[in-house]
């Protein structure tokens, strides 16, 4: 369907509420979006490759979230705790590198991060012989309400693979 910023809402609203359009993180949970769009942002769809953070409600998940919002005065989007496990399992590959005494270069890095099995904040997350997450992977669906107003998250569907 578009992004915000190439016509997507405008054209959303050109075919108005009536008509499902679905789109990918370029416009979940954009505000822009809904402005752009107006009443007709209703029956659009929005998919991010991440799980919503409103599903973490305990242990090092919950901690994530509460300490995020402290720090920064909102609350993580998608994407956030992602880029934190990321950033962890880099920091994780370093160290091991530092420790036996090795210079942590690109190469290096890479090779210590196939061989990690990381238990983070989106769950554990190894890698394949692809270099690709061989863990758990989700999509969040979120939806415009009815009367175009707000986006709400619906549900994480799991992917296979």
């Amino acid at each position: 369907g578009g992004v915000t910023g190439n016509g997507g809402a405008t054209l959303k609203a050109d075919l108005g509420a009536s008509t499902v359009m679905e789109g990918g993180d370029g416009i979940a949970d954009d505000p822009s979006w809904l402005t752009a769009a107006g009443a007709a942002a209703a029956n659009t769809f929005g998919t991010v490759a991440a799980p919503d953070t409103s599903t973490f409600t305990s242990g090092p998940a919950a901690t994530f979230v509460s300490q995020y919002t402290a720090q920064f005065g909102s609350s993580p989007i998608p994407y956030s705790a992602s880029a934190y496990d990321g950033a962890s399992i880099e920091i994780q590959a370093i160290k091991g590198i530092i420790s036996a005494g090795q210079t942590p270069t690109r190469q290096a890095v890479c090779q210590a991060i196939q061989k990690i099995s990381y238990t983070g904040v989106t769950g554990t997350i190894s890698f394949n012989q692809f270099g690709d997450n061989a863990g758990q992977k989700v999509f969040s669906v979120y939806q415009v309400s009815a009367d175009g107003s707000k986006w709400t998250f619906q549900q994480e569907v799991p992917v296979a693979g």
